[in-house]
């Protein structure tokens, strides 16, 4: 009987960790509430570049 798992979020780490676990000994389910993965920059380097680009 193989054990199932079930990851919450796919994010980077939700994304690390059922590659990480799909080896083919566990069922892994993923859920997210995107059917796609959104990669965001992270905010203060945004505006760091906003900003400094204003003067």
């Amino acid at each position: 009987m193989r054990h199932r798992v079930v990851i919450v979020g796919g994010g980077f780490g939700g994304l690390y960790a059922a590659r990480a676990l799909g080896n083919g000994l566990l069922e892994v389910t993923l859920v997210d509430r995107r059917n796609f993965h959104l990669f965001q920059r992270s905010l203060p380097n945004l505006n760091q570049l906003v900003l400094g680009a204003r003067g």
